[in-house]
């Protein structure tokens, strides 16, 4: 899935100029606006293949960048900061403020056999892969062009600024692994992250996670029958999204939907075997899965109750996920597209063909635990009843016969921590029953900013309600860095906010961001560091 593309720095008059291949050559023009700077950055970022763990070309990208600038920067276990000198002589002696984003984005496409590769076009004001084929990762790719046009050394007289540090950290979408493995300490006690995606709200809290693994190995397997037939079960074409934000509009979770296809199949073809079964790309993730294969063996004369299984579900799926139009501006209404949704059932090339399969005793087991795990709302708010509280999502599945291996992942969320610890336990109970190894979970703080804290109040006073731009505070049910900085560096007071511009379909194919927001959030931006520096609340929380 990786490419190689060449990008160049070309530092040009006032403007930091992002040369590209294959068609995002920026402006020639000597002077681009602040709009285009950023999203000229964005588009050599879209071109860098930079999931999860994979991070490094983009992180060499930005350390070039601030090579060729001459700016001081420090590596932190995968972590990048990159320090930035005040602009303007009234800035000289204040102190210095973090904007952070992370470099990770999520993978996720149309079609699973195709080279990933973003093709990024815009439509009326949003920009978007090119027939909605994938992600863009504008989160969090928008928030790191953002902090990289503070890296140009020769800006506009306008952008003066405080000291800055850029704090680049990696592995956010996969349990925020970037910032649990820091150890610098971040040198300031303000922190702007740049990772949220609503405008015009300012997040104040996130919900806590786990991230809860359920393995099993050296399984007993069989010898597959002969004479069999052997086929693959391929679904595509699931909306998915975001793990949590998304959870609670009913989206079609393609672990559930296998889980449901093999119990049916085993009904119907009683001498069924599953050789291999993978969900999603097979390691625990923050998305909710869209696709699934699953190769099986049965009987030769068991084919056309395989297929006509395999149409009755196809059918039923569509019919539950009806909706037939993706409402952007209107999260609840949001739905499957069941003209999007495939399942394709054929026979296996004889080089394709497995020796051994899971006895239908282990797969049967494996399959009612699934069964049971929480999808969706498991809580609603006690004060609250129409406000989700706690929710839950299976983000892999892995049965694989060759390797002898079963895994599962799932990932609750809640803003109550001891929720958390109970369907912990009750995660524990079902799989310790099968005799399955449950590793030790990941768990992700929450976060709840004080009402009365100065830096919110500073922001919510000059854009909040009462202003032109009407900000209101939010709470969000996906996690955020914030709250690990929180925990880990308790000892400093941190003020810290989460902001971001419109971002419809993160971690969906349809994922896109507004530009319209952009440009008015990378304004707040600059404005509101300005107002940070000369606070007095800034220069006493030293």
């Amino acid at each position: 899935m990786t490419r190689s593309h060449f990008l160049k720095t070309i530092i040009l008059g006032t403007c930091l100029i992002l040369d590209v291949n294959q068609g995002f050559a920026s402006s020639s023009e000597k002077c681009a606006s602040a709009l285009d700077q950023v999203i000229n950055n964005f588009r050599a970022i879209t071109q860098i293949y930079h999931p999860s763990r994979g991070e490094e070309r983009l992180r060499k990208y930005i350390i070039s960048i601030a090579e060729q600038s001459n700016y001081e920067f420090t590596l932190d276990n995968g972590n990048l900061f990159v320090d930035i000198p005040a602009r303007g002589d009234e800035f000289q002696n204040k102190p210095t403020v973090i904007l952070q984003s992370h470099l990770d984005m999520v993978i996720t496409q149309a079609d699973v056999s195709e080279e990933f590769k973003i093709d990024l076009v815009e439509t009326d004001g949003w920009l978007h892969s090119r027939n909605q084929q994938t992600t863009i990762g504008a989160d969090n790719g928008i928030g790191v062009a953002m902090m990289m046009r503070y890296m140009n050394p020769e800006p506009k007289a306008s952008l003066n600024h405080p000291p800055l540090r850029l704090l680049f950290t990696w592995g956010e979408e996969i349990g925020m692994l970037g910032v649990g493995e820091m150890t610098l300490p971040l040198k300031a006690n303000v922190l702007i992250n740049l990772d949220y995606i609503g405008f015009p709200r300012v997040c104040v809290g996130c919900v806590a996670i786990k991230t809860l693994n359920a393995e099993k190995t050296n399984i007993p397997v069989v010898t597959i029958p002969k004479p069999y037939h052997q086929g693959t079960l391929k679904l595509s074409g699931l909306i998915g999204g975001h793990g949590g934000v998304e959870v609670p509009f009913d989206r079609a979770n393609a672990v559930k939907l296998l889980t449901e296809l093999l119990i049916k199949l085993h009904k119907n073809v009683p001498n069924l075997y599953v050789a291999d079964a993978i969900v999603g790309d097979g390691t625990p993730n923050s998305k909710i899965p869209t696709y699934f294969k699953a190769d099986i063996a049965y009987p030769k004369n068991s084919k056309s109750a395989v297929e006509t299984t395999v149409q009755s579900f196809l059918d039923e799926i569509k019919s539950r996920f009806h909706k037939e139009e993706i409402v952007d501006d209107n999260p609840p209404s949001r739905g499957e597209n069941p003209g999007l949704i495939k399942l394709k059932f054929k026979s296996l090339k004889k080089k394709q063909l497995h020796k051994k399969a899971f006895p239908k005793k282990k797969t049967s087991k494996l399959l009612k635990i699934i069964n049971k795990l929480p999808y969706g709302i498991v809580a609603t708010h006690p004060q609250f009843p129409d406000e989700p509280y706690t929710i839950s999502n299976i983000s892999t599945l892995v049965m694989s016969a060759q390797e002898r291996r079963m895994f599962t992942s799932s990932m609750p969320r809640s803003f109550d921590a001891e929720v958390l610890v109970d369907m912990q336990t009750e995660f524990s109970q079902l799989f310790s029953r099968s005799k399955f190894t449950l590793d030790n979970p990941i768990t992700l703080p929450g976060w709840l900013l004080k009402q009365d804290d100065w830096l919110l109040q500073l922001f919510l006073e000059k854009y909040g309600k009462n202003s032109t731009y009407g900000f209101e505070r939010e709470t969000v049910l996906g996690g955020l860095e914030v709250a690990f900085f929180a925990e880990k560096y308790s000892n400093q007071n941190l003020a810290m906010l989460a902001l971001g511009p419109n971002i419809k379909g993160e971690h969906e194919v349809i994922e896109k961001v507004e530009l319209a927001s952009t440009e008015k959030l990378i304004g707040i931006l600059d404005d509101l560091l300005i107002q940070i520096a000369h606070s007095p609340e800034f220069q006493s929380n030293q």
